[in-house]
């Protein structure tokens, strides 16, 4: 019977919208605020110049020129090199800034001291361990979608805090899948319901703020938002 009540209980989630009010009533204390906002536009400040710089190779190098009337490969050749390097530099970079993310989410909620550098110092050293997680996720979704819709939905859900686990513990990265999985099981439906239901909360939020003239530009200082989400769905799920 104890058992029984056991497994009751560990199925026993908080629903999205209490887990959004939570998150409103930690994201908007001001010296959270004042914190998370500022990795959020530190972040957009440190990816941007890399993403111009791409855009500039990409219209200014490797695009069409006026005046050509047939493509030049030696140009476009030329300046394949620099292209693919800036791409390697800016997935590093937005991976490093991630890390970044998450570290200073986890130190919100778990109430530690807030130190700016410290967390884009701490988060460099995760980078390999991230991308490696990353990739391998994005993988099996990509698998899970060619295989059929529901394996996706699984992959999705049972792998979804893989980073987290990889980025805030010790875990190697097969681990961090296996926990993540172990964390989800016999709840997967439950959690899933979740996870969706805060995407679209987020969906409807970024598309009622980007419609608002002037109110747009606010969205770039709330993307450790987004993060604090999913990390509060984390927690209940690790109780």
């Amino acid at each position: 019977m104890k058992k029984e009540e056991n497994i009751l209980e560990k199925k026993n989630l908080k629903g999205s919208v209490a887990i959004i009010k939570d998150s409103f009533a930690i994201f908007f204390d001001f010296k959270n605020l004042k914190y998370l906002v500022s990795i959020s536009l530190v972040n957009f400040l440190i990816v941007l110049p890399l993403g111009l710089a791409l855009a500039f190779i990409a219209f200014g190098r490797l695009g069409p020129v006026a005046g050509e009337a047939d493509i030049n490969f030696d140009r476009i050749l030329s300046a394949l090199p620099l292209f693919i390097f800036t791409i390697l530099v800016l997935f590093i970079v937005s991976a490093w800034t991630n890390v970044a993310s998450i570290l200073a989410v986890a130190n919100v909620v778990g109430r530690k001291k807030l130190e700016f550098i410290k967390t884009y110092k701490e988060s460099f050293f995760k980078i390999p361990k991230y991308l490696a997680v990353s990739i391998l996720y994005s993988l099996l979704l990509t698998v899970g979608f060619v295989l059929l819709v529901f394996p996706a939905v699984l992959f999705y859900t049972w792998f979804a805090f893989a980073i987290f686990i990889t980025v805030l513990t010790d875990s190697k990265i097969v681990s961090a899948f296996k926990d993540s999985k172990k964390l989800v099981k016999g709840r997967v439906l439950a959690v899933f319901y979740r996870l969706a239901a805060l995407q679209i909360f987020i969906i409807v939020i970024n598309s009622i703020l980007s419609s608002i003239k002037y109110v747009n530009f606010i969205l770039v200082g709330f993307s450790t938002y987004i993060i604090l989400l999913t990390y509060l769905l984390y927690l209940e799920v690790k109780k």
